[in-house]
């Protein structure tokens, strides 16, 4: 079996496992096993009660909130200081597209937020006197053909990126975006270390760092919802589709990591090496 096909084996693989937990599908398949065993009440008001239980705790924010938590302790947000060096870039890692009728492939509102923060961390390195520095927008074709690049999208529907900015449209998942950083940095894991900021959502944060600190690179994160998963109020408690999508995306982000470390993408150690200081935000 050569290279390639492996390469698509896997993301087939990883694709098919990432959906098949995503909520509501458990709760599904648990609801099903129930109503099979219909002809033993006992047991099938047992299944029935957990999964009405669970459907309730998962659909509380509180819920998505903590199991983001951990992550959330290795990936502090970064802010340029005095004498740091210079990042080499400001990475954007595309978060998909979809295609509407009447206008065709449009990004998605986690890509959008992430090129509009990552112009915003540009703007911010030159005002505090660095030298410009470029932006780097990663992302391939993850959907079936005739499907096109979600960095050509992006930068389509953003036409006033700056003329520096550098389009890279093969990477198709987290770890070929590190990967693809590498190389476009003429990076290798042996050499002196290179940073990037990186400018993504917090439940994709920590693979994305991960993966590049696999790769030699140092990521600086910024997350594009600063603060959005911190600090837990009694709203948090409410049930509701708001909290439902939380605890799924967090299902979703820990299955990413899970099958990330599963595959040898990248190690323990480069997951944790971002652990913050004592002082750092906790829900």
């Amino acid at each position: 079996m050569g290279r390639r096909t492996t390469n698509n084996l896997v993301g087939f693989m990883e694709e098919f496992i990432l959906q098949t937990i995503r909520l509501p599908v458990p709760f599904l398949v648990l609801f099903g096993i129930g109503l099979c065993l219909w002809r033993k009440p006992a047991w099938s008001r047992r299944i029935l009660g957990v999964t009405a239980l669970a459907l309730i705790v998962a659909s509380l924010p509180a819920m998505g909130k903590l199991l983001m938590w951990p992550q959330l302790m290795t990936v502090p947000q970064w802010r340029p200081a005095p004498g740091d060096p210079t990042p080499a870039a400001v990475l954007v890692p595309t978060g998909g597209i979809f295609y509407a009728l009447d206008v065709g492939w449009w990004p998605s509102d986690s890509s959008l937020e992430r090129l509009g923060k990552a112009l915003a961390v540009q703007a911010e390195l030159k005002a505090a006197g660095r030298a410009e520095v470029p932006l780097l927008v990663v992302g391939g074709i993850s959907k079936p053909a005739p499907a096109p690049a979600e960095a050509d999208i992006l930068l389509r529907r953003y036409p006033d990126a700056p003329a520096s900015t550098i389009i890279e449209t093969k990477a198709r998942n987290t770890a070929e975006t590190a990967l693809a950083v590498r190389r476009i940095l003429g990076q290798e894991r042996e050499g002196p270390d290179a940073s990037v900021v990186v400018v993504t959502d917090e439940y994709h944060a920590a693979r994305m760092a991960a993966s590049l600190r696999a790769s030699g690179i140092v990521p600086l994160l910024r997350s594009t919802g600063e603060a959005r998963l911190y600090g837990i109020a009694w709203n948090d408690f409410v049930p509701g589709a708001q909290g439902f999508g939380m605890t799924s995306h967090a299902i979703h982000s820990w299955a990413g990591l899970a099958w990330y470390l599963a595959t040898d993408q990248f190690t323990l150690d480069d997951l944790l090496q971002g652990n913050p200081a004592p002082d750092s935000p906790k829900p």
